[in-house]
């Protein structure tokens, strides 16, 4: 009983693969208007990884994982995930990160070393660089030029 599971879990998998290569979708993933868009019309494949990275952007995610989780190896991952969002792995991370940390520096007074732990961010010098890197100014920055409009 034991193999002949294992063998039609493996089967499974792989014919779930070959649909997913087959099948082009657009997807929306703004649906509760927080998250970055995909324009491009994007593969099956990438939506469970798209969707992991919404949920625990909080998180260390790696290629590697995102790539087990779609079931294809890292380099083929890596290549499609380029084509199909338009930015490599790491930039998209980082501005699903930034996106989240504007929204925190608008609503909380939280110190933004705190902030980039809270985000991710291993290290708070490396969140003030991306940050300003996307957004052509520092968190601080951005707190006060928020708060000062409001």
């Amino acid at each position: 009983f034991k193999a002949t599971n294992l063998a039609l879990e493996k089967a499974n998998k792989v014919k779930t693969v070959e649909e997913n290569l087959k099948n082009n979708v657009n997807l929306d993933l703004s649906e509760d208007g927080n998250n970055i868009k995909c324009e491009n019309k994007c593969n099956v494949i990438l939506k469970s990884a798209l969707d992991y990275i919404q949920k625990n952007y909080r998180y260390a995610i790696t290629l590697n994982g995102m790539a087990d989780l779609c079931n294809i190896s890292p380099s083929y991952f890596s290549k499609l995930f380029k084509k199909g969002i338009g930015e490599n792995f790491s930039s998209y991370i980082n501005k699903v990160r930034i996106k989240k940390a504007k929204e925190l520096l608008e609503a909380s007074d939280v110190p933004i070393s705190n902030l980039a732990l809270d985000l991710g961010f291993e290290d708070c010098g490396y969140f003030i660089k991306v940050f300003k890197k996307i957004e052509g100014v520092t968190p601080a920055v951005y707190r006060n030029e928020y708060n000062v409009e409001k």
